[in-house]
């Protein structure tokens, strides 16, 4: 994560908008990882998507590239319809980002960006 590089380049350097955008996660994350699983457990890759999309692009945001990069993978198979695959990915994803969205939580409380 590079906390300081995507305040540069996403918010203007405005740190409080990045805190805030970084607290708005942190409150709709859960849900969002949560529903993606649901989605998945139906069938609903399609569905499943566009949640994943909606993740990779908050953590690119928050500077969190590596997972954002990871995610594009999910998509990538989601869009391919390979449920299979991403079926087998989605549950160490889904830790990640619950233990990624959980550190974001701390950043948009105040925590030092560093």
């Amino acid at each position: 994560m590079d906390y300081p590089t995507a305040i540069a380049q996403y918010f203007d350097g405005d740190e409080a908008l990045f805190r805030r955008f970084a607290v708005q996660f942190a409150a709709e994350g859960p849900g969002l990882v949560a529903q993606i699983g649901t989605d998945l457990a139906d069938g609903l890759t399609a569905e499943a998507a566009i949640g994943i999309h909606t993740l990779k692009g908050q953590l690119r945001y928050l500077g969190h590239d590596t997972l954002a990069n990871r995610l594009q993978q999910l998509e990538t198979w989601a869009d391919a319809a390979t449920d299979a695959a991403l079926a087998a990915a989605w549950p160490a994803a889904a830790a990640t980002l619950r233990r990624t969205i959980g550190e974001v939580a701390k950043i948009g409380a105040g925590a030092a960006l560093g």
